[in-house]
């Protein structure tokens, strides 16, 4: 009787070398091309001195200041579209304990592309309530000793709090002009407000958190190097503050590098 061979036996033995071997040998062959051809390019790139394309260091920061000390100034200065002079101004009381700066977020960017940069964390907190209940008293108690249920959460929301910087950037034709559309953001988890519900001669207390939040959205020209003022934002008295009575100053600057 004849003996039955595999089909994969007899193809090795008709075919010493496998198609698969001769498609994986193509592959490697191939991707070394690939690589060959991008070393030259680059090498090629590099002494012939072809620049990289620009990029757009942007900087926002926010400052609270005593609201006099900006009210002062403001009567001996004008605030111009180069901001560098109020920024180098707010520098000094910085450094004099007068002034904090509550945040700084940078962001590296090109042109015509949206860049985003968060230091969030997520806070939950309940947003509905079952309200309290009373356990009746045992036999012979008082009213008074009633125990009571205190409201029970039932539903929970989340928001960031934290700080978020988004931005557009277009470089001008001269590389050194930029237009930003920005909308910088800090949301600030507060004190906590009470609510107080009663049942009979009890009181029950529901604490709920208190969120601030100073935000602009707006659009300026400004030039490499630059400090633009964007605005002001009073959240009162905050955690955060060291201000009698805060307010906080809003600033951005850019700095292009490359593409030369």
């Amino acid at each position: 009787m004849m003996k039955r061979i595999p089909l994969i036996l007899l193809a090795g033995l008709l075919f010493p070398g496998s198609a698969q071997d001769k498609k994986v040998d193509e592959f490697e062959k191939a991707v070394e091309e690939q690589i060959e051809k991008r070393i030259v390019k680059e090498a090629r790139a590099e002494a012939e001195g072809v620049p990289l394309p620009p990029g757009i260091m942007i900087i926002c920061e926010f400052i609270e200041v005593e609201a006099m000390d900006f009210s002062d100034w403001l009567l001996e200065n004008p605030i111009t579209t180069d901001a560098t002079p109020l920024r180098m101004e707010v520098q000094k009381w910085v450094k004099s304990a007068e002034a904090k700066i509550i945040e700084t977020m940078a962001v590296h960017a090109r042109s015509g592309q949206r860049a985003k940069v968060e230091a969030i964390h997520e806070w939950m907190y309940p947003t509905e309530y079952d309200p309290p209940m009373g356990v009746a008293a045992k036999e012979g108690e008082e009213r008074k000793n009633l125990a009571i249920v205190p409201a029970t959460p039932t539903a929970f929301e989340v928001r960031n709090v934290g700080f978020t910087f988004e931005v557009d950037p277009v470089l001008g034709a001269d590389g050194n002009l930029i237009d930003l559309n920005l909308a910088p953001e800090i949301v600030i988890a507060d004190e906590n407000s009470e609510h107080v519900t009663t049942m009979g001669e009890t009181e029950a207390i529901i604490e709920m958190p208190r969120f601030l939040t100073s935000k602009v959205t707006t659009q300026v020209t400004m030039r490499s190097g630059d400090y633009s003022f964007l605005g002001t934002s009073r959240l009162g008295k905050t955690k955060l503050s060291d201000a009698e009575d805060p307010i906080l100053l809003m600033f951005v600057r850019c700095d292009v590098s490359g593409g030369d």
